[in-house]
């Protein structure tokens, strides 16, 4: 509602004056869709650490019970935001109260990658549907 949306514009203000190069709001497709899109508005490739995503332990939840992909569902309120000095901006939305994290970066070609444990790589591609609509799509056919 309106205190999501004032939070995000917070965000946005607090990004523009620490030096966001690009701010992208996350939605249907969750951050994976983001962070392709992401990727494909910059021209770039990235690569981002699974780990470093934060999750609400409700959405682990929902998500194992309609065995669903956590990181494909709508993440609406969820901004991605490159930054030349990304440890300054971090200390900018902590000083506006945002919480944030560093999760990637961009690198050179097209590859937008997610290292996950073990040092698994998966290659993102583009979107496809929400993992939440999709599990219940499947589940109308049983």
């Amino acid at each position: 509602g309106d205190d999501a949306a004032a939070r995000s514009a917070a965000a946005v203000r607090a990004s523009v004056s620490a030096g966001a190069a690009e701010i992208f709001a996350c939605g249907s497709g969750g951050v994976y869709a983001g962070l392709w899109e992401f990727g494909k508005k910059a021209g770039l490739g990235l690569s981002a650490q699974l780990s470093a995503i934060p999750l609400r332990q409700e959405t682990v939840e929902v998500s194992d019970y309609f065995n669903c992909d956590p990181y494909m569902l709508n993440s609406s309120g969820a901004l991605l935001i490159a930054c030349e000095d990304g440890e300054f901006l971090l200390e900018e939305l902590a000083r506006a109260g945002i919480p944030a994290v560093q999760i990637g970066y961009f690198t050179e070609g097209s590859d937008r990658v997610i290292t996950g444990r073990e040092e698994e790589r998966r290659f993102l591609t583009p979107f496809a549907g929400d993992s939440f609509y999709t599990a219940c799509e499947n589940a109308e056919r049983i």
